[in-house]
């Protein structure tokens, strides 16, 4: 407390800071220094202004409790951090390595057309559903690509045996063609030499 001619009238320090020393006049707001905060307030009475009082905390307890703090939140960040990385790699086992294996699998068939093929299924939650509709989706689509493939093969067998019997019918209708036309040639050729043959006839028997 400085008194009204600015020297100091009184003042109170911590025991462990006997040695320290407050400014040696008044000064007005607040004062900063490298480890500590200082204000200064006017004492009135009676509207006169009788004296000055200082106050000034030590800042080194709350740099401790920042930096005490400052620890607690780094270390903090690195537990969340290492059990963020836990999560993450258990999910990544759970959720993200099956669902790339359902996609390698999906990309495989539709490459190869081959319906054969089986996603693995890993556990019996959602991913696992999952995997067994998609697997249940290819049996149902390797069904009827065999029902179809059977069906196509024994529509080409049928062919197959209709162009068969289609050509053993060109065959005999030629063949047939052919035994007419010889037919007709033979009937021809007879009729030509009909005349001839009763020729001779009438000649042997003297007749004209």
């Amino acid at each position: 407390i400085y008194g009204s001619d600015g020297e100091i009238f009184a003042r109170y320090v911590r025991k462990d800071l006997q040695a320290y020393q407050p400014p040696a006049h008044p000064l007005s707001g607040t004062l900063e220094l490298e480890d500590s905060l200082g204000i200064f307030r006017n004492i009135s009475y009676d509207n006169k202004t009788i004296g000055t009082i200082y106050l000034e905390a030590d800042l080194g307890e709350l740099d401790e409790r920042l930096r005490n703090y400052a620890g607690i939140v780094i270390l903090v960040l690195l537990v969340s951090g290492f059990v963020t990385y836990l999560l993450s790699s258990r999910l990544q086992n759970v959720v993200s390595v099956p669902i790339l294996q359902l996609e390698q699998t999906a990309h495989e068939v539709a490459e190869r057309r081959d319906y054969s093929l089986r996603a693995t299924k890993r556990g019996e939650d959602e991913i696992g559903r999952l995997i067994d509709r998609f697997n249940e989706m290819l049996a149902q689509i390797q069904a009827r690509d065999q029902a179809l493939q059977k069906t196509h093969e024994e529509l080409e067998k049928r062919v197959e045996e209709r162009t068969s019997e289609l050509r053993q019918e060109v065959e005999e209708r030629e063949r047939a063609q052919r035994r007419m036309s010889e037919s007709e040639q033979l009937h021809r050729q007879m009729a030509l030499n009909a005349s001839d043959l009763l020729y001779v006839i009438h000649t042997d028997a003297e007749m004209v």
